[in-house]
């Protein structure tokens, strides 16, 4: 299991024990719903699509260009792929996607130097909207 998959499961099971504790399963299943599972660390979000590493790639173009975020940069190889834009207010959006099998990708998404989760699982979701 690779670094990803380990931070994932982390997340999945902290928010079990966090809804456990408190009673409160419809916020959790409203927010896994949303952006589906994810984990938020150090500024980064981390999450693994359901999707092959071409389409994976096309649908956060797609998403980023709906999202009206400029496009600096995009590069691809069969393995790995590095998105770059930029937020209306000059903050850098990166997103990087590696292949993890036929149809999985991970991908994470670091928005300005410190990250901003909101914005993040937005552009997640956009990205699973077009998948």
């Amino acid at each position: 299991m690779n670094h990803l998959h380990r931070i994932a499961c982390a997340a999945v099971a902290g928010l079990v024990a966090a809804v456990s504790a408190s009673g409160c399963v419809a916020v959790a299943a409203g927010a896994v719903a949303g952006a589906g599972v994810y984990a938020f660390h150090a500024g980064k979000l981390n999450a693994t699509l359901d999707a092959p590493m071409d389409r994976s790639y096309e649908a956060t173009r797609a998403a980023l260009q709906d999202l009206e975020l400029v496009e600096v940069a995009a590069v691809k190889d069969a393995f790995d792929a590095k998105v770059t834009a930029r937020t209306a207010d000059a903050k850098d959006v990166t997103i990087r996607l590696e292949k993890v099998g036929d149809s999985a990708t991970d991908i994470s998404i670091r928005i300005g130097t410190f990250g901003d989760e909101h914005k993040s699982t937005a552009i997640l979701a956009e990205i699973r909207e077009r998948l």
